[in-house]
């Protein structure tokens, strides 16, 4: 209900802004030139940092990232480490039992098809 309210309020103020600037735009007014400001700063080569500064930020970011790691304890990474290998070597099974059996049934077809030429 709150938000209706707000919804509405916020669409009178649309409302009475765009309004007012049709009532801007009607009222005629000189148009006024406006030259684009001109950059007077110019930038020195003294102002970047250099290639090693550079290297050095880059560094220290990254060790500052570093710190920010949180690393799992030895169990936890054993722990996952004999999941994953138990998935693999399922994975492996499974799959080399899809293989034989298609290489079975392959190979039943081709012998129910006999198709060795005629000699």
């Amino acid at each position: 209900m709150a938000k209706r309210k707000e919804l509405n309020n916020a669409s009178e103020n649309l409302e009475n802004v765009v309004a007012s600037a049709q009532d801007d735009s009607s009222a005629k007014k000189a148009p006024v030139e406006s030259k684009p400001a001109k950059d007077t700063k110019k930038k020195k080569s003294s102002d970047k940092p250099g290639f090693f500064t550079k290297v050095a930020q880059w560094f220290k970011g990254l060790k500052s990232e570093f710190k920010k790691i949180t690393w799992a304890s030895r169990k936890a990474t054993f722990k996952n480490f004999g999941i994953v290998l138990t998935i693999v070597i399922i994975s492996a099974v499974v799959i080399s039992l899809v293989d034989i059996g298609l290489g079975a049934l392959f190979n039943f077809l081709l012998e129910v098809i006999d198709v060795t030429p005629n000699a």
